[in-house]
């Protein structure tokens, strides 16, 4: 016996006619997503996006996207009568709480038993992709930036149990923790109230628009960055030759203005010099 091999829209579909009337459905990321353009219309059934969206719809028609609509994986969605959006907290906590019917997943593989093995992009050194890594990964936080604490070597790591743990332990090992004081501001930072970010957002977003507005009048085009206390400048034209380092000095020589060379972060950042919002005086309007 042969078995004719179904496509991406087919699989959908047939997954699509076994939900039932009235179903909480999340919509995994990549070929999941497919399952809302097949859903039978004499059923109501509520389709859940983890980034934050409780009855989403279908694709919308070509040229109809918006792009402040998409689902999980970034694509163009819409929003059915009575939709809802939420912060992505929310969203977790509604897939975690057990407050769903259905989870359609992306799988590569799906043994006898029914166990799937769908954690893993295949790219190389690649953490895991899908839902849940969170409880397989580790991220890392650093307090230098947000709270205004470079130099003060604290942050933070959440994630797995067991990882976190033996990070513990190996820790115990190399040193003693960072000076207790430091801890205890670093612990008042994350539990105290979050003005003083806001604050600081807008005092970066200000010093960046004089900068941008300013180098701007005078012929320099910069990138107004959208989430950083640094703006990179691409070196003008004339200048190109000599690379950020040389161009770098020759600012310093000529200008008496510091900035970073671009090449300094990597071979990516040729071409480029970067200047930072963090340092009051001329930056302040």
């Amino acid at each position: 016996m042969s078995y004719a091999k179904l496509t991406r829209e087919q699989i959908a579909q047939r997954i699509a006619h076994d939900i039932p009337e009235g179903a909480y459905v999340n919509l995994g990321i990549g070929m999941p997503t497919l399952v809302a353009n097949h859903l039978p219309k004499d059923r109501e059934i509520f389709l859940h996006s983890e980034n934050g969206i409780l009855g989403m719809g279908p694709a919308p028609a070509p040229g109809l996207e918006d792009p402040d609509l998409i689902n999980a994986g970034k694509e163009p969605v819409t929003l059915l009568t009575g939709g809802a959006y939420f912060h992505h907290t929310d969203s977790f906590a509604m897939m975690r709480g057990g407050h769903l019917d259905i989870c359609v997943l992306g799988a590569f593989q799906v043994s006898a038993a029914g166990d799937i093995a769908n954690w893993h992009t295949g790219a190389k050194d690649a953490i895991p992709a899908v839902g849940g890594a969170m409880d397989l990964a580790v991220e890392f936080t650093s307090m230098s930036k947000t709270y205004s604490m470079p130099g003060w070597r604290i942050g933070f790591a959440v994630g797995n149990e067991r990882i976190i743990a033996a990070l513990g332990r190996v820790k115990s090992y190399l040193d003693y923790g960072a000076f207790t004081p430091i801890q205890v501001a670093a612990t008042a930072a994350i539990n105290g109230p979050d003005d003083c970010i806001r604050e600081m957002r807008a005092t970066y977003r200000r010093r960046r628009d004089v900068l941008v507005e300013s180098f701007g009048r005078a012929g320099w085009e910069v990138p107004a960055p959208r989430a950083s206390m640094f703006a990179w400048a691409p070196i003008p034209e004339p200048f190109q030759v000599l690379g950020s380092v040389e161009f770098a000095k020759l600012l310093v020589e000529k200008a008496e203005v510091a900035v970073s060379p671009g090449t300094g972060f990597g071979e990516r950042g040729e071409g480029f010099v970067r200047f930072d919002h963090v340092h009051v005086g001329g930056l302040e309007a």
